[in-house]
Order: C-alpha cells, then structure tokens, then sequence
C-alpha cells in the first residue's frame, strides 16, 4: 500500500441494473471536473454488464490510462462484498468512496484531502449531501448530519451518521475492523462505521454539500427502504450491534422498538417522515 501524501483513490461498484449515462456522469464528476483529481480510480464491475455499461467503461479506460483499474467479478456479489474486493487493490492509504448514480461537487476531494492533511487523527471524513430527481439542485433537499466526532458517535446509537457516497476514509482503519459486513443486506454502510468507532477511530463531517445524490420518480428509493425483509436486517443490524457492544441494552430496546416497526407502514407515510424530519430544505454551504 503506497502512502504518498496527498494522493488518494477513488473506490466504486457497478452492477447490471445501473443506466450507462448515470455511470458517464458520475466518472466525469470524479476526474474531469475535479479541482483535485484522483491518483487512482479502483471500479469493481459487480457482475456482467450489459454491453452499454462496458462500453462506458472501456471508453473510460482507454482516455484514463493508468488512472482507472477495473477489478471483475464473475457474478454479483453484493456491495459489500465488492467494496471489499475493490479496497484491497486500492494503491492509496486514503480511500474516497462514491456511487455510479451520483455526481460528486467540483471541489469535493480538494475538500476532503485538504482536511486531511490538516487533521492527520480524522479517520473517517463524510460530508452532507443534496439531493436531485432529474438535474442537480431542482429538490433543494439536504441531507445534514453533525459534524463532530462526538455528535456523530451520538448519532450513529440510532441513525446512520455519514453520507457514504460522500467518505473518505482510511484503507489500514478499515481493514484493521475486517472491511464491509457483507451477510446483512441494506446495512452495509451503517455497521462498518459502528465497527470503526467501536474500534476508536475519529470521524468528522465536513458542514457543505460534497456530492448530489440522485433519488428517482418521487424518491423510490425511500418507497423501497420498507417490509419485512428490511426490518428484519434492521434488527439484525442491531443484535450486531448489541454483540459488540456498541450498542447498550437500552440502546437496543429503544432501536428495535422504534425503527423496524417503522418499515412496515405504508410507503406513503415513510416518505412524509424522512422528507419533512430527516431531511432539511435549506441552504448549506456548496464552495
């Protein structure tokens, strides 16, 4: 693992489902429209493709040589799993994740490198995100979450406290916890940052919008963080949670009395929850 100062690469994984023009989108975010680009680029190919996503991704390759390194995987593995497939070829001690439906903010790792290199204790650094239906900016919908390393360790007794698609994060602290847990589906995220603070790492969020996260017809993607199946990893994600004690007793009852209940209501009623509770229309910093 080289650790050169200041240099960084960028880790993401595609799978079939995703449209060939999102994926344009978000690799042009990362490099082309970078006011720090990227020394490296690790994208995991979750599976086959369709031909319309390989050629992106052969186009890509051929105009970013030396930058972009494809990892393949013969069948879908899931996110966690690729992330972890991805994190060991990645050259770099800093790690900057990102989705290939998002589009990242001009200055993000500019940002995020700079950040780092004035404060070496950060091991985890998020940021807030906006979120776009159709073209950036058009829902004027923030996702803000707290900024220090002690609100976040609050937070994160009871809701997710970092932006994925927006971390930057250490390659050693997260192989030092064993990377994403990969078996409880929709939670993988979420129980990677409670085993790095279970394991005493300093997160941070930066307080401006680093990335516009795309949420499609009428935020589906809220619609479908509902059911049985997501209730029960939710209380998976708990039990995990209790067994190495991140969570106390206390923590757990009110976690499990309050959140999988919750995934059974309608899907109407989640979206007026997360829209006007979890989510803030303001304006937040975006230079």
């Amino acid at each position: 693992m080289i650790k050169e100062e200041n240099k960084f690469s960028v880790l993401l994984s595609v799978y079939i489902k995703e449209k060939p023009e999102f994926l344009k989108s978000a690799l042009n975010s990362i490099y082309l429209e970078q006011t720090l680009k990227p020394d490296e680029i690790v994208l995991v190919k979750d599976g086959p493709l369709t031909k319309e996503l390989d050629d992106v991704i052969d186009k890509f390759k051929q105009n970013l040589k030396g930058i972009l390194k494809i990892i393949v995987l013969k069948k879908n593995m899931g996110l966690g799993y690729a992330l972890n497939e991805g994190i060991k070829e990645c050259s770099y001690e800093l790690i900057a994740r990102m989705d290939t439906d998002d589009i990242a903010t001009p200055y993000r790792f500019e940002k995020q490198v700079s950040f780092f290199k004035s404060n070496p204790d950060v091991d985890v650094l998020g940021g807030m995100i906006e979120e776009f239906e159709e073209v950036p900016g058009d829902l004027g919908q923030f996702r803000m979450l707290p900024f220090e390393h002690d609100k976040i360790l609050s937070f994160a007794k009871f809701r997710n406290p970092i932006n994925h698609p927006t971390v930057t994060y250490k390659k050693s602290k997260i192989l030092e916890v064993g990377g994403y847990t990969s078996d409880i589906l929709f939670w993988e995220d979420y129980l990677l940052w409670v085993k790095l603070l279970n394991n005493g790492c300093v997160f941070h969020n930066l307080d401006s919008v680093l990335l516009s996260f795309r949420v499609q017809n009428g935020n589906q993607m809220i619609k479908k963080r509902r059911g049985i199946k997501y209730a029960v990893n939710e209380v998976k994600f708990a039990t995990f949670s209790r067994k190495i004690r991140f969570f106390n007793n206390y923590d757990f009852i009110k976690y499990i009395s309050l959140k999988p209940p919750g995934r059974l209501l309608p899907s109407a009623i989640i979206s007026i929850v997360y829209n006007t509770i979890f989510r803030k229309k303001s304006s937040i910093k975006k230079k």
